[in-house]
């Protein structure tokens, strides 16, 4: 992905959303958490919850 599409797409997921920010770091800290256990259910469940949550509102 080129760095101003993904510019564009976090803009668009934070920019209008006050509060946002810190959810999406946490969600991100618990996406790695989450990577390193090796648990790929988990990560499924996580990672759709995050993009539903943040990027398809």
């Amino acid at each position: 992905m080129h760095a101003c599409m993904q510019r564009r797409m976090n803009v668009a997921a934070v920019g209008p959303v006050p509060g946002l920010v810190p959810v999406i770091l946490r969600q991100h800290d618990e996406l790695v958490a989450i990577i390193e256990s090796g648990d790929e259910a988990a990560f499924t469940t996580a990672l759709r919850a995050h993009l539903d949550g943040t990027h398809r509102r």
